[in-house]
């Protein structure tokens, strides 16, 4: 593949700032960690997901609540990147070990179509809403569409039950991925990459997010701006090829490795891998 070499540096200058940024903040430093205006002045992710505020709590309140069903706890993942909001979590209480209890769901519906929750308080900001406004209208005429997602993934649960450990626990990523667009209506090939890199978080399951990708349209947008000419490749292999080679790149024309860059990250967490590739295209 050929790259456009300006906006190449552009991009490499952005992981290599932005991961200054987190380190400068773990520090204590004051505001503003960078002299770049746009990163000083705009919203951007973290280059590990993981980093992210949302993506945090979900570790905390969802994914690693080891004392609580794992079963519930898969479908709560699912859940809780539908709305992909910390205000519906909180507002539901999703860390309720007793949360898919029907009197609970019933009283959480009660909540969330209330009209004095206001759509910015339970949807996230980071992409457009389309799945719970859209999706599952037909499903539930009499419900508003705060209340659908919680809805649909209930009628899930009510379907698989705890067959689902069964299923994720003999899945590889690619059928892990495939389950998902399969089965949750509106998960198109960015929101259901990003629910099976959630699951990817549970240590119960066989796979992770290191080896298998999906290009969403943000990170297929992404690739048409850098690289001008693309050898050939589809989006995920260009993903792959772009993956393999940004460590000699960032060497190249920084002088730093992964190790270095990430230094304020555990040992193991020292990459930037497809999903972190994926995520930095969009």
């Amino acid at each position: 593949p050929l790259a456009d070499e300006e906006k190449l540096e552009q991009y490499i200058h952005y992981i290599v700032e932005r991961q200054n940024v987190l380190k400068k903040r773990q520090q204590g430093l004051p505001y503003p960690w960078t002299d770049d205006e746009i990163i000083k002045n705009n919203s951007f992710t973290n280059n590990h997901r993981f980093n992210d505020r949302y993506t945090r709590y979900v570790l905390q309140e969802i994914i690693n609540k080891d004392d609580q069903d794992l079963s519930d706890r898969i479908y709560k993942s699912l859940l809780s990147r539908i709305y992909n909001s910390q205000g519906f979590c909180e507002l539901v209480n999703i860390s309720n070990p007793d949360f898919w209890n029907p009197e609970v769901v019933a009283e959480n519906v009660k909540k969330l179509e209330d009209p004095k929750v206001k759509d910015g308080q339970i949807y996230t900001k980071a992409y457009r809403i389309i799945q719970p406004k859209v999706c599952y209208e037909e499903l539930y005429p009499n419900n508003h569409h705060k209340a659908h997602g919680l809805l649909y993934i209930n009628d899930l649960r009510k379907k698989f039950g705890k067959e689902i450990i069964k299923l994720f626990k003999s899945f590889n990523a690619k059928e892990c991925y495939e389950w998902i667009r399969s089965n949750i209506r509106g998960a198109g090939k960015f929101i259901g990459y990003q629910m099976f890199v959630d699951i990817s978080y549970f240590k119960e399951v066989p796979f992770s997010d290191r080896l298998f990708v999906i290009s969403g349209p943000g990170c297929t947008r992404g690739f048409s701006y850098l690289y001008k000419d693309w050898d050939g490749l589809n989006d995920e292999e260009l993903l792959w090829w772009h993956r393999n080679h940004l460590e000699d790149l960032l060497k190249e024309r920084c002088g730093i490795s992964y190790n270095e860059l990430f230094d304020n990250e555990l040992k193991e967490n020292r990459y930037f891998d497809l999903q972190e590739c994926e995520n930095s295209r969009m």
